[in-house]
């Protein structure tokens, strides 16, 4: 089968206990780190080699209210982590364990919904899955 475009329409996130709210959208953030490995030899141009690996970013979220469930978790973030799946399409997925270091909401009077952000980071191992249809 041919390569297809991926959609934001079944794009999910599943959130863990303690951050409610109905997920409308993320960011995916992967940084590495890098060293110059070039030691100045014969080689006047620099060589660099890839490190250890971050993937973070962000969660836009609508709150919720009703349960203890909905509550989106403002000053009781889990400081180990938790694990959330984030779907970019059906068969392709990031999972691991994360922390949420960053809560911003911007509340808006007579706004018929208030949305906010969570910040992620994974926390050792993710998980990459891609659907190779």
């Amino acid at each position: 089968m041919p390569a297809t475009d991926l959609s934001g329409y079944n794009g999910a996130v599943t959130l863990p206990t303690g951050h409610g709210g109905a997920a409308k959208g993320f960011t995916i953030r992967r940084a590495m780190s890098s060293k110059n490995t070039n030691r100045y030899g014969s080689d006047r141009f620099d060589r660099w080699r890839g490190g250890s690996i971050g993937i973070s970013g962000d969660i836009r979220i609508f709150l919720l209210k009703g349960t203890t469930e909905t509550a989106p978790g403002i000053v009781s973030p889990t400081p180990d982590g938790s694990t959330i799946t984030l779907t970019l399409e059906i068969g392709c997925t990031l999972s691991g364990i994360a922390i949420f270091p960053d809560f911003n909401l911007d509340h808006t009077f007579d706004d018929p919904a208030i949305e906010a952000v969570h910040a992620y980071r994974f926390n050792g191992t993710v998980t990459e899955t891609w659907a190779t249809m």
